[in-house]
């Protein structure tokens, strides 16, 4: 875990985690993985997953289990995706 202490009435603490593990046990073959969460709200690291990176190419935002190569998910229903390009024009 990284962490910063916060100052009384100035700024909140921040946290985030790393953590390297295995996704799939298939013999003696590596699936690595690596989860990336940050605090949002309290000062729970762990609480708060916002990147998966898995060996296979998968990259999941908003999930541990990406299906696809990108892979977006939320809970809140007042959510939207946008992309953009170099430009900064929405495709």
């Amino acid at each position: 875990m990284l962490a910063r202490q916060g100052t009384g009435g100035q700024a909140y603490g921040a946290a985030a985690t790393f953590n390297l593990s295995r996704y799939e046990n298939s013999s003696v073959n590596s699936r690595s993985r690596l989860d990336i969460s940050l605090a949002h709200g309290s000062f729970d690291a762990n609480s708060n997953n916002v990147l998966t990176l898995l060996s296979s190419g998968n990259v999941g935002i908003g999930t541990t289990a990406p299906g696809a190569k990108l892979y977006i998910t939320s809970s809140d229903a007042d959510y939207s995706t946008e992309i953009y390009n170099s430009r900064g024009d929405a495709t």
